[in-house]
């Protein structure tokens, strides 16, 4: 009777352990399936999935051009056969060569920003590197500051400019570089020098290409990223600036985003979180951004960085963000829109990321622009009307403080 009695006991225990079990079980797969990290598409997976030790998707190219890829010396030697060749061979020679024809055809109608043509260097190119008088050591980083004489690093960093009377200004910036150093040197070459170029601070190869664009003639300035709206399953990474850390861990956030040992003029807000709650922390961080004596650009799009006011801030605020344009159209159409802002507030600010096919509308865009000429030089061209009157001008141009 007792051993009855306990083998029921012992049952029990048992049954309670295995529904302890499996409720334990399918918590953990449920917070492993939420806690997985969010890929756009499939080759963002590939590509960053660390867990993935090999594809699990292969892109095939269609089977009439599969045949491109094949050894040139082959299709040449099939090419190079005699008329008493079979017909056999001769019409796999004439198919191997369409084939070629047909891939190089396609790769020459892809957008790629290396095919623009290189720009004249400038004669006079900006201050290569860093004004000691200018930075501070902070725990073992330099950053901006605003010299004991009252210089401030977007002010002494910065191009100058003119705009004829009559011209609207266009001031452009390209961000998100440093990430692919190709890329980024052909913008840097490729593009015109009132051109501003901001920085990722995840590039790793930052101080030798800023170096290149001052050169180039370009104003220079660091990408600065804020919490991810999709924080639960992405983020901005480790430099954003982030909702669920304390205010010091942000601050020093900042400072390893704008620390270089070359000439930096500002930072460039690219869009995250930036609502009531989140305000507060940022209030403090553009007060740091501001004593550091740098410009603030806001290429979120939206209007929460706008709605932080901050006294003294030098800022600029983009009117027109292009990130995800996919074709041509689009892209002319935000450029269209440009013009119509430039004419109605005298000033536009045009933000993009380095998409070849955005890159290559805008270099184009911008060789439509009338050249300033001087009243003596209108006349001896017998010019009346000026069609475009654009001015090409860099971001500090178009600055409030």
């Amino acid at each position: 009777m007792r051993f009855a009695r306990l083998k029921k006991q012992i049952l029990a225990v048992a049954s309670l352990l295995v529904i302890v079990a499996a409720v334990i079980g399918i918590g953990w797969y449920t917070a492993e399936r939420k806690s997985e990290p969010y890929y756009r598409s499939k080759i963002d997976k590939i590509i960053y999935d660390r867990k993935n030790k090999s594809p699990k998707y292969v892109i095939v190219l269609p089977d009439r051009l599969q045949a491109a890829s094949e050894d040139k010396n082959t299709a040449e030697k099939s090419l190079s056969q005699t008329v008493s060749s079979s017909p056999e061979r001769q019409t796999a020679a004439e198919s191997s060569e369409t084939s070629a024809e047909v891939l190089q055809k396609i790769l020459s109608t892809m957008p790629s920003i290396e095919r623009l043509p290189d720009l004249p260097q400038e004669k006079a190119s900006l201050r290569q590197e860093a004004d000691s008088s200018l930075e501070v050591d902070f725990n073992g980083m330099k950053i901006p500051q605003i010299s004991a004489s009252g210089q401030k690093p977007w002010l002494e960093y910065s191009r100058p400019s003119t705009v004829s009377p009559g011209f609207f200004k266009v001031a452009v910036i390209v961000k998100n570089l440093g990430l692919n150093k190709r890329t980024t040197q052909s913008i840097i070459n490729k593009l015109p020098g009132e051109v501003s170029l901001a920085f990722s601070p995840y590039g790793r190869n930052n101080a030798e290409l800023v170096r290149l664009a001052r050169a180039a003639g370009h104003e220079t300035y660091v990408d600065l990223y804020l919490s991810s709206k999709n924080f639960l399953k992405s983020d901005n990474g480790p430099l954003s600036m982030n909702i669920t850390s304390g205010q010091e861990e942000n601050l020093s956030r900042l400072a390893k985003t704008v620390s270089s040992f070359s000439p930096l003029g500002g930072v460039v807000v690219n869009n995250g979180i930036a609502d009531e709650y989140s305000r507060p922390r940022l209030q403090v961080i553009f007060e740091k951004i501001r004593d550091m004596g740098l410009l603030l650009v806001d290429a979120t799009g939206e209007d929460g960085v706008n709605r932080i006011t901050v006294g003294g801030l030098p800022r600029s605020r983009a009117d027109i963000v292009i990130n995800d344009e996919q074709n041509s159209d689009s892209v002319t159409a935000l450029l269209t829109q440009a013009e119509s802002i430039a004419r109605q507030k005298g000033a536009v600010v045009i933000v993009l990321d380095p998409k070849p096919l955005a890159i290559i509308r805008l270099a184009e865009w911008l060789q439509t622009f009338s050249p300033q000429l001087s009243y003596e030089e209108m006349k001896a061209r017998n010019i009346t009307t000026i069609e475009r009157p654009f001015a090409l001008v860099p971001v500090s141009a178009v600055v409030i403080e």
